[in-house]
């Protein structure tokens, strides 16, 4: 029985320019061509989209098209429902796409994939060769549903305990108390390689960040950090040390999280095992909204502001404002703790 896709966390920002072309854009490269007879992919007609708009279209926003259509959760949607070629597209996958993501995503990003969805959807139609029978010219392709009240993002304490004790011993647990002691990314967690579990011996403990799963030498933040462990799972970095060397499959792969033997866990595989551990604890559960309540903890005991910028690799206090829960006991225990 297939699983129900499981929307990704927010996309991460992207170096758009291709070092190999001397700082051109990656998608100023002519599309690649086919051989006679052949079905185009979903890439080739995102690059023959780019391409044939190249001159119309400004940089930014052939930027944003090639970050939403080829970098963004887009591919990874596109692999988990088994589409590849062009002619496997439909108008309906474009609109349970955004509707899975309804509850994750800005209302404006949404908006954003929507009008470049609609250009590749005119593409198709009017480009021969990119024929796609099940997809419209984009002009009814329906505005995504927006929840008029989101959730809490930050988990309580007690779901935060409830998700903790969900996950099966191992790899499984570990990987949810890493997200929730350190607030990483899930792009840096899958990042992660055993030559990174050398700063878990010194004391403090820490994880030195240089980059995500897209980009090996490249955070979002562009630049590297050091991450520590909060107190709660002040046990876990020895933990984590012991499982690579006793029960860590034995593999050629240097990635501290693997799926098996010969392949590293994926940014899918952690959020299908989040949405897993959810379902069993009774809480809904996605990598992003650990990393919520990792923020939210660390500013009610009292961390400082700045800290917490460096610490989850953002670019300014506001972004810490928005990962940032308010809770009306959290605040009344707070102002007990001060004279006032």
């Amino acid at each position: 029985m297939a699983t129900a896709f499981v929307p990704a966390p927010k996309p991460q920002r992207r170096d758009y320019y291709d070092t190999a072309t001397g700082g051109q854009l990656a998608v100023e490269k002519a599309p690649r061509r086919g051989q006679p007879g052949e079905r185009p992919t979903v890439i080739d007609a995102v690059h023959a989209l780019l391409h044939h708009h190249k001159l119309d279209w400004s940089q930014s926003t052939m930027r944003n098209a090639e970050d939403y259509l080829l970098r963004g959760r887009w591919p990874g949607y596109l692999a988990h429902e088994g589409i590849v070629y062009v002619d496997q597209l439909s108008t309906e996958s474009f609109h349970e796409y955004m509707t899975v993501h309804a509850d994750v995503l800005k209302p404006a990003t949404l908006m954003k994939f929507r009008c470049y969805a609609r250009s590749l959807a005119k593409f198709c139609k009017e480009r021969p060769g990119f024929e796609a029978p099940l997809l419209s010219d984009g002009r009814d392709l329906p505005k995504p549903r927006i929840p008029k009240r989101k959730l809490p993002m930050a988990l309580s304490v007690d779901d935060e305990a409830r998700v903790v004790a969900a996950a099966k011993p191992g790899r499984d647990r570990l990987i949810a108390m890493t997200l929730l002691a350190t607030g990483l990314r899930v792009g840096e967690l899958c990042a992660l390689t055993t030559d990174h579990l050398e700063g878990l011996k010194g004391r403090p403990a820490k994880l030195t960040i240089v980059g995500n799963i897209h980009n090996r030498t490249l955070t979002k933040g562009r630049r590297d950090r050091i991450v520590g462990f909060r107190d709660t799972y002040r046990n876990l970095p020895r933990d984590l040390l012991e499982w690579a060397i006793k029960e860590r499959p034995a593999s050629h792969l240097r990635d501290v999280f693997l799926s098996d033997a010969d392949h590293a866990l994926t940014t899918w595989g952690v959020e299908q095992l989040m949405q897993r551990i959810g379902k069993t604890a009774g809480v809904r559960c996605n990598p992003h909204r650990l990393r919520h309540t990792w923020a939210t903890r660390c500013a009610d005991a009292g961390i400082p502001m700045f800290h917490l910028q460096l610490l989850g690799g953002w670019e300014s206090v506001e972004m810490v404002r928005r990962y940032y829960t308010a809770s009306d006991l959290e605040a009344v225990a707070a102002l007990a703790r001060y004279r006032t």
